[in-house]
């Protein structure tokens, strides 16, 4: 089994790919899909901790750093999942409309999680 390269730098030395940091094969590929899952679950928590507990913290109780923590918390978990999901939608060739669907998923409160139960049954 080989490693994934993007090819030689300047000086000669090869690059790694950096989403490929395993030896290519089924487990690999097994494994990214739960990288997806793990981040989507909690991108889904800190969505409705940002809209269940800090949004009335800030609004009700006069607490507006904690849509400041939950929201960079939020955003972050966001940026990574989508990072996640094109390698992942890319290496196994989702069609774009289910990679829009799990994508659409991770906006809508609660969604993540029923996505979640679909990609476990799609992947195992």
């Amino acid at each position: 089994m080989g490693y994934f390269y993007w090819g030689c730098g300047a000086s000669g030395e090869e690059w790694h790919d950096p989403f490929l940091l395993y030896e290519e094969g089924e487990g690999y590929m097994k494994n990214m899909v739960t990288w997806l899952r793990m981040v989507a679950i909690l991108e889904g928590i800190s969505l409705l901790a940002l809209l269940f507990v800090a949004m009335p913290l800030k609004y009700h109780y006069g607490m507006p750093e904690a849509v400041s923590l939950a929201g960079a918390a939020h955003g972050g978990l966001f940026l990574v999942f989508s990072g996640v999901l094109i390698v992942v939608s890319q290496r196994h060739a989702w069609t774009d409309r289910f990679s829009f669907m799990v994508f659409l998923a991770s906006m809508i409160p609660f969604a993540s999680f029923v996505m979640d139960r679909r990609i476990k049954a799609l992947h195992g």
